[in-house]
């Protein structure tokens, strides 16, 4: 009910009093769907565009799915409040929608694409260049960690991001780079003092960093990267209270000389990697599939598994292409000289024959099966390479062209796809599917029925002679 005319000084009676609780909810999280459905409310994208943009945020780790709705990750969050603030104009629901509706425009040919250009572009390139130059200051204000300094400088830590997880960093690096844990330091261990190195009498650390756990040499001096003390990473598996002073001393002596390979008069040596245990020689590196034999491993051993790499598997039945078996960044791998497969997870690269090799080959081949080629520069239509009946083939949604038999599709380029199109626009223009190459069919004869009598010549029946 309305409450009665009061004038200042009046007397209310309370005749009770009705407490209410109310809690206000946070709208809900967008799930695909939902997304989608806003895209297309604000005129963000087009159909054929939906599928792309929920690919890239999760691809990039700028949202991870939480009971089937997208949550922001700091990342994402960090790259969008960026992004917004160098990019206000651009990054706004209007922009894109405007921009959409040109678009369509430049499509039916009522404006001229580089008109829209030539609007867009000056204006864009002008906060370009601005958020370039503020860019460093911009990021420390975002990821600035309120209240938290460097325990060495004083300067104001940042929250930053590696592939492990999120850390404290100075915002004075690279002049100093102290770090400090940001998720789980309380279950961080303690750095453990293993003995002394008996030869130098310098301390032995195990300790546990960003990386995993690993042991150092020596304590890390005060006039920067010349007195950096020597470290090593435990081999994967291996468990941190198992190491001892013993094992710890032998990890910090890696690389192992083995001596020097007879034919080449380079020197081989067994080392610790990032991808794990190895031995080398100039360069050409072999795995060690049990860390141990990192210090047992001999010279003879060595050099039989680094012969491994690098031979010929035999020459392609289809291409005609030698095949062969290589050392990589990540591994031995087989290769035509275009397309690279590395081998499976254990496999041992004496193992490999030829046909093993194809079929490596043919399985990297199929995973690029359904990819974008590129964008045609005269037709501006989209190149795909797909998967037929009848084998891969390229497309631009009208012509279809098939592969070169014994052709990789990892080698199939956007400049192939044009070249494979045209081939096959010139064989249909040279004769379709009727009469075949330079068919000069001629067209059926039609018979004409003509006839100087008037009962039949011009429709009419014949008179009957009543014998039938």
């Amino acid at each position: 009910e309305p409450l009665p005319h009061l004038s200042n000084g009046d007397f209310v009676v309370l005749d009770g009093l009705d407490p209410k609780q109310h809690f206000t909810q946070p709208p809900s999280r967008f799930s695909e769907a939902s997304l989608v459905k806003e895209l297309e409310k604000q005129g963000i994208g087009r159909p054929s565009t939906y599928a792309q943009i929920l690919t890239t945020i999760r691809d990039r780790e700028y949202v991870e799915m939480q009971d089937r709705r997208f949550v922001p990750t700091p990342l994402g969050d960090t790259v969008a409040k960026l992004l917004v603030r160098a990019f206000p104009d651009v990054f706004d629901f209007e922009f894109t929608s405007r921009m959409e509706g040109e678009l369509a425009r430049v499509e039916v040919g009522e404006v001229d694409w580089r008109e829209v250009l030539e609007d867009f572009y000056p204006q864009f390139r002008e906060s370009l260049e601005r958020g370039k130059a503020n860019s460093e200051e911009m990021v420390k204000e975002i990821l600035a960690a309120e209240g938290e300094t460097c325990e060495k400088c004083g300067a104001p830590m940042l929250v930053k991001w590696n592939r492990f997880g999120r850390f404290l960093g100075c915002s004075e690096y690279p002049e100093c780079q102290d770090t400090r844990s940001l998720e789980g330091s309380e279950n961080r261990p303690e750095d453990q003092l293993l003995g002394q190195d008996p030869n130098t009498q310098a301390a032995v650390y195990l300790k546990d960093g960003p990386y995993g756990p690993y042991v150092q040499l020596g304590e890390k001096g005060k006039d920067g990267e010349s007195s950096r003390p020597r470290r090593m990473s435990l081999p994967k598996g291996r468990d941190p209270s198992s190491v001892d002073l013993d094992y710890a001393l032998k990890l910090l002596s890696l690389p192992r000389t083995l001596g020097t390979d007879p034919t080449t008069g380079k020197p081989v040596t067994a080392g610790l990697g990032r991808y794990g245990p190895y031995v080398e020689r100039d360069r050409t590196y072999q795995d060690l599939k049990d860390p141990d034999r990192l210090f047992t491993v001999t010279l003879e051993e060595a050099l039989e598994l680094l012969s491994q790499i690098g031979k010929e598997l035999g020459v392609h039945p289809d291409s005609g292409v030698t095949l062969k078996l290589l050392d990589g960044r990540y591994g031995p791998y087989v290769t035509d000289g275009t397309v690279n497969a590395s081998l499976p997870k254990g496999a041992d690269p004496g193992t490999i024959t030829l046909e093993a090799g194809i079929q490596l080959l043919a399985e990297r081949g199929k995973k690029q099966i359904g990819k974008e080629l590129g964008v045609h520069p005269d037709s501006g239509v989209t190149l795909k390479l797909l998967s037929g009946r009848y084998g891969p083939y390229v497309t631009d949604g009208t012509v279809n062209a098939s592969l070169p038999k014994g052709a990789n599709p990892e080698a199939i380029t956007l400049k192939k796809g044009i070249q494979l199109l045209a081939e096959r626009g010139k064989k249909s223009k040279r004769g379709g599917r009727r009469g075949g190459k330079g068919s000069s069919a001629k067209p059926p004869r039609v018979k004409r029925m003509t006839s100087k009598k008037k009962g039949v010549g011009e429709g009419k029946a014949p008179e009957s002679d009543g014998s039938g």
